[in-house]
């Protein structure tokens, strides 16, 4: 049989055409013994001049030593062959990330992880495209409809032309197809099906695949090879062979499914063909849908699989070969138990009142306090960390504590912020380097700008819906840098972006709590403090507070107290004499604004902070705040009412004393100037860039 004859089908109501049999890479390397790369060649090749150009891959397919991706890569390279492939691989069976537990199986889908797979397997396959990409098994923690969104696109983009499931529900498999704009590209869902396995017709999923005009690719058509009837005991197998431990291999199983194999072959001898290829050419003739993908390590074996397409059945061959299978006493599971699934996701709904947390300089004095807090919130699904160094250990010490976040801590190199950032609806930035005695807020400034903008940079590339926390001082310029680089990238929405002014607030709480005597009900006095995030920028509005200051209180006990609140951060870095700046009560002001921002995104109402951001992102409060400012200043520190969609409301300063009034006063050339620092740098550094592209 030559290539231009071997037979083709269309794979699903709206796919390409395909080789009606595909190639199962599954055993290059390993699982049903050893290969090495000469013999994986020749029978590439001899598939390919057959006309069986069908192949399926997989990420975890193959051994260190020798990976089926990296083979079919080297034969694309070396032979010029690709166009000529239709390539399908998968991922998400388990997650291969090299700080994942060992020896687990558990699929992964999570968006970080789908895209971290998608390009290594690029990178493996030394191709731009994959042809059909599969979710090899159904994360339960990740909406279907998720997994689409990710991959869309990469199907946008061309790189991925098509898409499939595998080992999926029925109901999981009509969600996907129902995904707007996207579904469309589901053409397949590979599950095992042979004569031993036939459960997909019964269970629902062969209805739904033909309801939804999706193929069925059969996965171990020949049953494992127990239906070629080339084994006869255990003892034919290798040493090392994964059927081994298949309970359906065992020394008891064995003997009792050779009886399947033995009426296959009455009808093979009249065909002067194998039970292996008359089980193949059932399957063609039964199923005008299906795709069987037998997989093999040598030229001979492969040539026997092609003859399988070849050979016509008659109607009573095909009657008789359904009613043995039926009749049919088979024993023992397909699979170990731990590899069962029932193919079911968590829903939409539940997926949106979860989120993934990023903190990019989780490393940090801040960061690493703020990841634990962070970790403590069942509501985030995903805690994703980022920094130059020591995040993968920081993730793996979180990752121990009982709560459902899961960690992934990831650095610089392999596209590690892309990685954390991917999918991401919150990102935490306090990033950048603490201050010291003696350092002004500009000194500060010269270092951490630079550092915040190339974070933006990544947010604005990879996760630009996501709600952005800024901490990274000084604020007051580091939130118009954020907002200058959203801007270039033509993301910007000034309802996400956010600095975290909330320190000043819990210490304005703490030290009010102090004077009036009662810290043991601390975390109820509530005192607005707006402005901005430094010195004389901090104004409290101590005349609001729900717990008011004694009337009697002295002046200067009175200047003293708003001094505190404006150079709280002195304080610390006093008294840590060098070590340090103010990162563990930083970290948990993060940590309660953060939680904030996902109490609104999850839809809780009358949320309400003190938040340092643009007035725009509220025109209307903006500009009501702005009046009483007297000035156009671009952003300043109110308190914010949170919505899911971020900022929903920005509150006037309200009733405020003369004392008061000249705080504002005093705050607003000092914020501007911060502003203009943050807005001024970001500008000057565009402009180098584009004069020399280099930069």
């Amino acid at each position: 049989m030559s290539s231009a004859s071997f037979p083709t089908r269309q794979l699903g109501a709206n796919g390409p055409t395909v080789s009606a049999l595909g190639f199962g890479t599954m055993g290059i390397g390993a699982y049903y013994g050893q290969t090495d790369q000469a013999q994986a060649f020749a029978t590439l090749s001899r598939a390919a001049e057959l006309g069986i150009t069908f192949w399926d891959c997989a990420d975890i397919y193959g051994s260190s030593r020798l990976a089926a991706e990296e083979v079919l890569g080297d034969w694309f390279t070396q032979t010029g062959r690709r166009a000529e492939i239709f390539l399908a691989t998968k991922f998400g069976a388990i997650d291969l990330r090299p700080d994942a537990p060992k020896n687990v199986f558990a699929p992964c889908s999570d968006s970080a992880y789908i895209v971290q797979a998608f390009e290594r397997s690029l990178a493996r396959l030394k191709t731009d495209y994959v042809d059909l990409y599969y979710q090899h098994r159904v994360d339960p923690r990740v909406p279907i409809e998720v997994v689409l969104e990710t991959l869309r696109p990469y199907v946008e983009q061309g790189k991925i032309k098509w898409l499939g499931l595998s080992e999926c529900s029925p109901a999981t498999l009509r969600r996907a197809k129902a995904v707007e704009g996207i579904g469309e590209k589901v053409v397949a869902v590979q599950m095992e099906y042979s004569l031993f396995d036939m459960e997909i017709e019964t269970n629902g999923l062969l209805e739904a695949a033909r309801e939804t005009g999706v193929a069925v690719v059969a996965y171990s058509p020949l049953g494992r090879g127990l239906l070629t009837g080339r084994f006869r005991s255990r003892e034919d197998l290798e040493e090392g062979d994964l059927r081994r431990m298949l309970p359906r291999f065992s020394e008891e199983n064995f003997p009792k499914n050779i009886a399947l194999v033995d009426h296959l072959q009455q009808i093979a001898d009249k065909h002067n063909a194998t039970s292996g290829q008359v089980t193949l050419a059932w399957m063609l003739a039964e199923h005008s849908d299906f795709f069987p993908i037998p997989g093999t390590r040598n030229v001979a074996r492969l040539e026997e699989n092609a003859h399988g397409a070849e050979i016509a059945l008659s109607a009573e061959d095909v009657k008789d070969i359904r009613s043995w299978a039926a009749a049919a006493n088979v024993q023992g599971d397909r699979k170990r138990a731990e590899h069962f699934s029932d193919g079911e996701c968590i829903s939409s709904e539940e997926w949106k009142v979860k989120v993934k947390a990023v903190v990019l300089g989780a490393a940090g004095g801040i960061g690493q306090p703020l990841s634990l807090l962070l970790k403590t919130n069942p509501a985030i699904t995903e805690l994703g960390l980022f920094d130059i160094v020591n995040t993968p250990g920081v993730a793996v010490d979180l990752s121990h504590i009982d709560t459902p976040a899961v960690v992934v801590g990831r650095l610089p190199p392999d596209d590690g912020l892309k990685a954390v950032l991917t999918g991401a609806d919150i990102v935490v930035i306090p990033a950048g380097v603490p201050r010291k005695p003696g350092m002004t807020r500009d000194d500060l400034f010269k270092i951490n700008g630079g550092i915040v903008k190339d974070l933006a940079t990544g947010i604005a590339t990879f996760c630009p819906k996501a709600f952005v926390l800024v901490i990274s001082n000084p604020v007051n310029s580091t939130v118009p840098i954020v907002a200058e680089v959203f801007k270039h990238h033509k993301v910007y929405d000034p309802k996400r972006i956010f600095g975290v002014t909330t320190l000043d607030v819990v210490r304005a709480s703490t030290f009010v709590a102090e004077i009036i005597g009662k810290t043991d009900v601390v975390r109820e006095v509530a005192i607005p403090v707006v402005g901005g995030h430094s010195g004389v920028t901090i104004v409290p509005l101590l005349s609001q507070s729900s717990h008011p200051l004694p009337a009697d209180l002295a002046k200067d006990k009175f200047d003293a107290l708003v001094n505190r609140i404006q150079f709280g951060g002195d304080e610390v870095v006093k008294a840590k004499d060098g070590a340090g700046s103010a990162t563990l009560s930083m970290a948990y002001a993060g940590f309660e604004f953060a939680n904030k921002i996902i109490r609104a995104f999850k839809g809780e109402k009358g949320i309400v902070a003190p938040s340092f951001v643009a007035l725009e992102a509220d025109p209307t409060g903006g500009a009501a705040l702005a009046k009483e400012l007297a000035t156009e200043i671009a952003f300043f520190s109110s308190n914010v009412e949170l919505g899911p969609e971020g900022v929903a409301k920005i509150h006037p300063l309200g009733k405020i004393t003369p004392g008061e009034t000249e705080l504002v006063k005093a705050a607003i050339p000092e914020l501007q100037k911060n502003i203009d620092t943050g807005v001024t740098f970001c500008r000057e550094k565009y402009e180098a860039e584009e004069k020399n592209p280099k930069l």
